[in-house]
């Protein structure tokens, strides 16, 4: 697929994860090169254990964007050491029901890379980030604890993409664990998948290596699912697959 004029080998994204060290010695380092092996675009948190600038020096085939949070990493100086390292785009994170779209606008005025808004889970918001000139949106419930009514973020997904027609790349995150996950959200709306937590297993046991198998499992899955279905090729994934 292509996201932002950059060419991605899958649909598939690692998700941004703070503190990696708590889950292996080489924490993002190990995350990067196992990203990097698999071909995928890898999201770093602001709040990882290692800077940006070092965790880009182990990303050597790969792109990396990198995420912050609307309510307190408003930094100028470490977004500009991100996009200086090599930042292809930035996600903000917006954790309240209540979006100050003024902090994430000052952000637009920051950057001249791709800003996407995640935590999206209503029409209304999305609109909200194309009438504010922002590039794209991601799907996301930060596990829960954002919407009271605890909906999921594919269950929020159907009436973001309706509300959005493509104007802008829509991706999300939220639980996506097997490739036929991630195929019903491509059939519902989805340009990517951002997968996070079966990476940090994979991290967790092996590294960089288990980084990179669990990606390729992910492709795997991914390739043999949109096969059955009948759709071999990315294009021709459509709402019909999803009842």
């Amino acid at each position: 697929i292509e996201l932002f004029g950059e060419k991605l080998f899958a649909p598939i994204l690692v998700g941004p994860v703070a503190s990696q060290q708590d889950f292996h010695p080489d924490g993002e380092l190990a995350t990067a090169r196992g990203a990097s092996a698999a071909k995928a675009t890898m999201i770093v948190s602001s709040r990882s254990s290692y800077p940006f600038d070092q965790i880009s020096k182990h990303a050597t085939t790969s792109a990396l964007w990198y995420q912050i949070y609307a309510e307190d990493d408003l930094n100028p100086l470490n977004l500009r050491r991100a996009v200086d390292a090599g930042a292809k785009a930035v996600c903000v994170t917006v954790t309240d029901t209540g979006i100050n779209w003024e902090s994430v606008e000052q952000l637009r005025g920051l950057i001249d890379i791709p800003l996407l808004v995640k935590g999206i889970l209503n029409a209304t918001d999305a609109e909200n980030v194309i009438d504010r000139g922002l590039d794209g949106i991601v799907v996301s419930n930060h596990g829960a604890s954002v919407d009271q009514s605890h909906k999921s973020s594919i269950e929020a997904l159907p009436a973001i993409a309706e509300a959005v027609q493509e104007r802008v790349p829509i991706l999300i995150d939220g639980s996506f664990r097997r490739g036929t996950d991630i195929l019903k959200a491509l059939a519902l709306g989805a340009r990517a998948v951002l997968v996070a937590r079966p990476i940090m297993w994979g991290l967790s046991g092996y590294g960089a290596t288990g980084v990179q198998t669990v990606l390729e499992i992910l492709y795997n899955q991914l390739a043999r699912s949109m096969a059955a279905a009948g759709r071999p090729k990315i294009p021709m994934i459509d709402r019909a697959l999803v009842r």
